[in-house]
């Protein structure tokens, strides 16, 4: 049997795992078990069991019948949040007349967790390690989460700069019990550094909370704790056993899968992720904090993995820490052209590839526009959508939430036509403002290329047509002024050439990162 190392608090829950661990118990289906030092999952048929480990821990306590029960209730009632479909019930493990029942009569002795059972290979982190996560799946995850952030009440009780201290140094001190004094060394190196972060933070971690932004959220979405259902990604396993842990700032809990992406070296999926959630929050002025909690992220990872004698991982997650907290100088690169001239292409590459990860946020008109309009953007809009007045406030969204980007120390690229040369000069404006670098690219391509490309679109976010085209090449759009890219050339060729373009005029090595 897998796990049945007992402390002297568990010595109680001896027979309940060898029961639970029997194939009679579940119809002569055999049991695979998984224990982890919180719990024992015990897998048969369609079905897992999950059985709280009798242990006190410094972060939970699961150390009476009662709390275990309680908790075993609680954690239903949360990650039915997300996941109703996997968590089903509470069932208690009963005893009569000397046998021990699943859910029949008699007396509680334990209660466990009933939840449907999924592959194992359907985890996120497996499908990422395979190659099988795919940027659908970062966007729809963004999606979910974004729409479940938006639910949830704040906890004005909870969170702020005190909180993440102390969680801080929880984590500092777990590292005490590693086995390797390498990695303790650099693991509590990188804590320290954090703490230091933290405390420069202070005032913004306790402004986030004071605004509301700390609420009860799943509080541990790293990708092991997400599967893919039916091809849709479903978090889990939701933290039930400390409010103090799971109320954080929702940047905060949409970082853990964030860092882990990056972790998996996923950078397209990383960025669209990003991306996707910050266009549906509009939640810009979060972002100067954002390095700190993918810091912090990545640390517990390290320390989950690290413990548990995987020290690669540990390490791995480690070197994440430190690539996601590099500083960074922001900068504006404004992406205009024609419908057809693949110029959200080349945005959505520039974003995911030159500002360090996760990537710089990447602002579309055409998604902008959708959002203001109360639609998904891969909803098509009627013309009216397209009116003067509706296109003058997506361009000072576009112009407000960059500005608020870079206040917090974040690159931004803003991807339009620009075919109007006030939004040229307003882009370059709001790069001035900043006191930020800024870049222009001009991508142009023949009318015959353009419509080729836009007659054979298939998904794309934009709703331009053929007959938006013609109406756009009608138009004079004066002197560009920006970096001019040849469009009418292969895509790869076309993102290498607007890559060292941008390069070129902001002044950054071939060999650098932005």
């Amino acid at each position: 049997m897998a796990g049945a190392d007992f402390s002297d608090t568990e010595e109680a829950q001896r027979a309940v795992v060898a029961f639970l661990s029997d194939p009679n118990t579940h119809g002569g289906h055999p049991v695979a078990v998984r224990s982890t030092p919180t719990s024992h999952v015990f897998l048969a048929g369609a079905n897992a069991y999950k059985l709280k480990r009798a242990r006190k821990m410094p972060f939970l306590d699961y150390s009476t019948l009662e709390l275990r029960h309680a908790l075993c209730r609680r954690e239903l009632e949360l990650n039915r949040r997300t996941a109703p479909d996997i968590y089903l019930d509470v069932l208690p493990v009963t005893e009569k007349d000397g046998r021990l029942h699943l859910g029949g009569p008699g007396a509680a002795v334990d209660w466990v967790l009933h939840m449907r059972r999924f592959a194992e290979e359907d985890l996120a982190d497996h499908a990422a390690a395979t190659h099988r996560f795919r940027l659908s799946h970062a966007l729809e995850l963004a999606d979910a989460l974004a729409a479940f952030h938006k639910t949830l009440p704040p906890c004005h009780d909870k969170g702020g700069a005190a909180a993440f201290h102390a969680s801080l140094l929880n984590v500092h001190a777990a590292f005490a019990m590693a086995s390797d004094a390498a990695f303790t060394a650099a693991a509590c190196e990188l804590s320290d550094i954090l703490l230091i972060l933290a405390a420069s933070k202070s005032d913004e971690i306790n402004n986030r909370k004071d605004q509301g932004f700390v609420r009860l959220c799943h509080g541990d979405m790293h990708l092991g704790n997400i599967a893919l259902i039916n091809d849709h990604p479903v978090p889990f396993d939701a933290i039930e056993f400390s409010d103090d842990i799971a109320c954080v700032d929702t940047l905060h809990d949409m970082a853990f899968p964030l860092m882990d992406m990056v972790a998996h070296d996923l950078p397209l999926q990383a960025n669209g992720f990003f991306n996707r959630y910050l266009m549906a929050t509009r939640d810009m002025d979060g972002l100067s904090l954002l390095p700190l909690y993918l810091g912090y992220r990545a640390l517990v990872r390290a320390m989950a993995t690290g413990l548990v004698g995987k020290l690669d991982r540990g390490r791995r997650y480690l070197a994440t820490a430190r690539q996601l907290m590099a500083p960074h100088t922001p900068w504006v690169v404004a992406v205009g052209g024609l419908s057809g001239s693949g110029k959200s292409t080349v945005a959505r590459s520039l974003a995911a590839n030159l500002a360090p990860p996760p990537g710089a946020l990447l602002i579309r008109s055409d998604e902008v526009r959708k959002r203001l309009l109360g639609k998904r953007p891969e909803d098509r809009l009627s013309q009216d959508a397209y009116a003067p007045a509706v296109s003058r406030q997506v361009f000072d969204i576009m112009r407000e939430d960059a500005a608020r980007a870079l206040r917090a120390g974040w690159s931004v690229i803003l991807d339009a036509t620009h075919m109007d040369p006030a939004t040229r000069q307003a882009a370059e404006a709001t790069a001035r403002a900043a006191d930020a670098p800024f870049c222009g690219l001009w991508l142009d391509a023949p009318a015959a290329a353009l419509r080729r490309r836009v007659g054979g679109r298939d998904k794309d976010i934009s709703d331009a047509d053929l007959a938006v085209l013609e109406k756009q090449l009608a138009v004079d759009v004066g002197d560009i002024g920006w970096l001019q890219i040849a469009a009418d050339q292969p895509l790869e060729r076309v993102i290498a050439d607007a890559e060292s373009a941008v390069r070129f005029r902001l002044g950054i090595r071939q060999d650098s990162t932005l």
